[in-house]
């Protein structure tokens, strides 16, 4: 009796299910307008899933009135009441938490060094005599030489990648990635280690943070467990 009430079930789901329609269309994200990949397409009312492909596309069974959820991890999820099945095209929006944009402030320069407007902003620094403290003036450091002028480029060109490196440190922790990344503890620790990109990448023009760890997620879910392990070092 109670194979044959469950056989009943089945077959009336089956039935529902193959006398749907299908509602396709295209999933991407609303800051770059690039397609996303694996974004889960949930029919509420069914309580069936579909996944997006690489080109962003989807194809699930539904009808009218039915409530379909679009949602992917470092995205807003949306959902959607069906008035037809005209094909959608869904724009998800990218999660803001803690994820400003790198801001590299202008370097400041010494308690006894300043640049000098009236001089074309040549370093001065404040001349002092080993026999007199107190001896006034001030000794100017002009960047005539070209050979000087490569060194001050590089100067302030290392101390804009520490500043960098510094934000890099600060978004890539824990609790901030935590946010972001469905992994926790260990495997957190490991993705963070194998995925914190070096200054460089990070403050480079195509660089979009949230698309970076989608993308790093995916690798690091595919790799085989001795890689995502952190090396330990040999004593």
């Amino acid at each position: 009796m109670k194979f044959n009430l469950l056989f009943v079930v089945l077959f009336f789901r089956i039935s529902v299910l193959m006398g749907q329609q299908q509602l396709v269309g295209t999933v991407v994200d609303s800051a770059s307008r690039l397609p996303l990949k694996n974004v889960t397409v949930h029919n509420q009312t069914l309580n069936t899933k579909a996944f997006s492909d690489a080109e962003g596309k989807f194809s699930i069974a539904a009808q009218p009135g039915h409530s379909i959820s679009f949602s992917m991890f470092a995205h807003q999820t949306q959902t959607i009441g069906l008035n037809t099945l005209q094909p959608l095209k869904v724009f998800l929006s990218p999660k803001v938490n803690l994820l400003q944009e790198v801001e590299v402030r202008h370097l400041k320069t010494s308690p006894s060094s300043w640049q000098s407007p009236v001089f074309h902003g040549q370093s001065m620094v404040y001349k002092k005599e080993y026999d007199d403290p107190s001896a006034g003036g001030v000794v100017f450091r002009v960047w005539y030489w070209k050979k000087d002028e490569k060194r001050r480029k590089k100067r302030l060109e290392a101390e804009k990648m520490r500043s960098v490196e510094s934000r890099v440190k600060e978004i890539f922790s824990p609790l901030n990635i935590g946010l972001h990344v469905p992994l926790r503890g260990e495997d957190l620790n490991n993705f963070i280690w194998r995925y914190t990109p070096s200054p460089e990448t990070f403050s480079s023009s195509n660089f979009e943070l949230l698309l970076y760890l989608n993308d790093s997620y995916k690798e690091f879910q595919n790799l085989p467990a001795s890689e995502k392990m952190i090396p330990k070092l040999s004593k």
